[in-house]
């Protein structure tokens, strides 16, 4: 299943190039900012810039990037790992993405400006790290429950909602959870050791390696994806429901994608 994840999201890299470097040309803005304001000059200036405002901004778009790879990485999956799938407008998915995504941004702001704006409100720090710590922990052990919502949603079949798609999941549960880290975490940890190999260099040997992380970025974002299509379709199976929609509909799909 990893090897299915990696390779399908290689494809997606090979046959949807400008999507798949969407996320990672926002990366490398972002790392242009924090060039700028000397993140990676040495440890204490990484924390010292940690909230500045440009990278805080270019993180935010960051993570609206990978939200949106989750639209197109998802339809190229769901459809045998074709191109013009990920490419075509279909209206009927893009109503149903949107809670999927108003769901995301709901968690970027509840993790990444909920502790600023609640610090800049005077709470004390030790319980604002703790409570963002939880608040992530929480997300991340919630996430599988929501992979077959999210799969349906793109592909626009409305009949796997949020609740639905959590009721789905316990048969599923711990295999999808340990899935998703297994294919994720390596390439987490290449992400923020090639972080650290950007702290103390030259400029152009920083600009080097920081460029091939915001590759490496792009590239989680497509293994992400290929994870929750793949624990969506076993969660969908286990449960003998389906996670494309009705037969009439799956060909409207397939005329919609094969658009050039």
């Amino acid at each position: 299943m990893i090897g299915e994840m990696y390779a399908r999201a290689g494809r997606y890299a090979r046959l949807c190039q400008l999507l798949f470097l969407f996320p990672g040309v926002v990366e490398l803005m972002q790392h242009l900012f924090e060039l700028h304001a000397g993140f990676y000059d040495n440890i204490a200036a990484m924390k010292a810039a940690e909230h500045a405002p440009s990278r805080m901004v270019a993180g935010h778009f960051k993570v609206i990037a990978l939200y949106l790879t989750g639209w197109w990485a998802v339809r190229f999956y769901a459809c045998g790992d074709n191109p013009a799938a990920a490419r075509a407008w279909d209206p009927r998915a893009t109503a149903l993405f949107v809670p999927v995504m108003a769901w995301g941004l709901f968690w970027l702001v509840l993790t990444l400006d909920g502790p600023m704006l609640a610090a800049a409100a005077g709470w004390p720090a030790r319980p604002l790290a703790i409570g963002a710590l939880a608040l992530s922990f929480a997300g991340l052990l919630l996430e599988p429950c929501l992979s077959a919502w999210k799969a349906a949603a793109v592909v626009g079949n409305g009949a796997i909602g949020f609740m639905r798609s959590i009721r789905l999941t316990p048969g599923s549960y711990w295999w999808s959870l340990g899935m998703s880290l297994a294919a994720t975490m390596p390439l987490m940890i290449v992400h923020y050791a090639l972080a650290v190999a950007a702290l103390g260099r030259t400029p152009a040997v920083a600009i080097t390696v920081l460029g091939f992380d915001a590759v490496v970025v792009s590239y989680i974002g497509a293994v992400m994806m290929a994870s929750t299509y793949v624990i969506a379709r076993r969660v969908a199976a286990r449960a003998g429901v389906a996670l494309l929609p009705g037969a009439a509909d799956v060909e409207q799909f397939s005329r919609v994608a094969a658009l050039p």
